[in-house]
């Protein structure tokens, strides 16, 4: 009888005991996933929240209508107002460093001799320190696609038959690209305070009483703001590839056996090149 009574006490211990370990592995089963879904929503949650801000950041855009650049700050991009203006007197330019932009002073100087350029890598500027056109024989300085502008570098106006340089939206200047110049009449790339070089925009010569525009050094190609020619002892002013006329600067004549340098119209002087008098009959 006491046998009996033992084994009976076993099986509802035994009982019991595996109940209870029922009742915890689904007690912790179900605390478990409710642990994972909150950490699951958390996790979601603060990956959205990541995602707006980048959001946020990447499309932190310039307020003017249709201006797709970068807001610098009060929501304005550098060209319409946002950053630090140069410190200048007249002078809208974006600063680089010193309070003052490129042309007034702010940032690097190229190391070429004679040249006042903004220095980019290796301490010279684009011109200078740029690659040069793969074209055979072109020394000019290569668009992003390896060619010069004149071999099919860099992108040309989008109007049809239209083969200049284009600045935005597709366009040249004269079909509505960039900022043309405020004089009337005029279809010239404004440079500064809204009006090309021969209206008054850029920067006129240093020396008292000049008028012109300058080229280098603060100073006209006529009182030595010319980048001199790199030829060995030549102290002319350069024309293209860094050299003067005489030293393979500069274009000549394309009438035969003429060796005079183009002017204005692709023809020397004597050849029909440079600018006519505009009286009748002269």
């Amino acid at each position: 009888m006491p046998i009996a009574v033992d084994e009976a006490k076993h099986q509802n211990a035994s009982m019991m005991a595996l109940l209870t370990d029922q009742w915890t592995e689904e007690f912790e089963s179900e605390d478990g996933d409710s642990s994972n879904q909150d950490s699951e929503d958390d996790f979601e949650s603060q990956g959205s929240s990541t995602e707006t801000r980048a959001a946020t950041r990447q499309c932190k855009r310039c307020s003017v209508s249709g201006c797709g650049r970068q807001a610098q700050k009060r929501g304005l991009c550098c060209s319409h107002g946002g950053g630090r203006r140069c410190q200048h007197e007249g002078c809208v330019k974006h600063v680089v460093s010193d309070g003052l932009c490129v042309a007034h002073g702010g940032g690097r100087r190229c190391k070429f001799a004679g040249c006042n350029k903004h220095a980019l890598s290796g301490g010279k500027c684009y011109t200078h320190g740029g690659k040069r056109c793969a074209e055979p024989n072109c020394d000019r300085v290569a668009k992003p696609n390896g060619l010069c502008f004149e071999h099919g570098g860099g992108q040309q106006c989008s109007i049809r038959g239209c083969v200049k340089r284009a600045h935005n939206k597709d366009l040249c200047v004269a079909h509505g690209g960039g900022t043309k110049c405020a004089h009337p009449g005029c279809v010239k790339h404004a440079m500064v305070k809204g009006m090309c070089g021969e209206h008054g925009g850029g920067y006129l010569c240093s020396r008292e009483g000049c008028t012109k525009q300058a080229q280098a050094k603060g100073l006209c190609k006529a009182h030595g703001g010319r980048i001199p020619c790199s030829h060995p002892g030549c102290t002319k002013g350069a024309l293209t590839k860094f050299k003067c006329f005489e030293h393979g600067g500069g274009k000549q004549c394309p009438y035969p056996d003429c060796e005079k340098m183009v002017d204005v119209g692709g023809k020397c002087t004597l050849h029909g090149g440079g600018r006519r008098c505009s009286q009748p009959g002269c």
